[in-house]
């Protein structure tokens, strides 16, 4: 049985929760996907406007990653290693050997990369992927930070 993840997007214009099964490598804490559609598959235009994810790894599939449900935050390639990710998903799902052509759908797709989602220092949650996008460094969660708002510096008016 070849590895495989679940990957739960939320829907762009339904906020509903949906979960696709599909094909992935590891390297390092990320996966990644290639999406054969490019930008047009749905759960690609949904990571999109919604980059916070969750992914399932059932026990069985052969990972570095541990099994379980996990938040992470998608993003879309063009990456530094792209060609080695290809190479990887390829040889995976359809047999590629070194020297021989990457299949059409490893040289077409887009590929997404899935980063775990870094944990709020305060309460220990995901901080989501949009603050993450927005502030890179951040270290709490949208919620902790408006609930510990730093004292402003230098004068204020009156």
């Amino acid at each position: 049985m070849l590895p495989v993840c679940y990957l739960t997007t939320v829907g762009r214009g339904t906020g509903r929760r949906h979960r696709i099964e599909i094909w992935y490598l590891d390297d390092d804490d990320c996966l990644y996907l290639l999406s054969g559609y490019c930008l047009k598959a749905d759960w690609v235009r949904n990571l999109l406007a919604h980059p916070d994810v969750t992914v399932e790894i059932p026990p069985h599939a052969a990972s570095r990653v541990r099994a379980g449900e996990s938040a992470y935050v998608a993003d879309v390639g063009p990456f530094e290693s792209e060609r080695g990710i290809r190479e990887g998903l390829d040889a995976r799902y359809h047999g590629w050997t070194a020297g021989a052509p990457l299949s059409a759908w490893a040289t077409d797709s887009v590929v997404v990369r899935l980063r775990p989602a870094p944990l709020c220092e305060r309460c220990g949650k995901p901080i989501g992927g949009e603050r993450i996008t927005a502030l890179p460094r951040a270290t709490t969660c949208i919620t902790c930070a408006s609930r510990h708002k730093r004292p402003s510096r230098g004068r204020t008016c009156s």
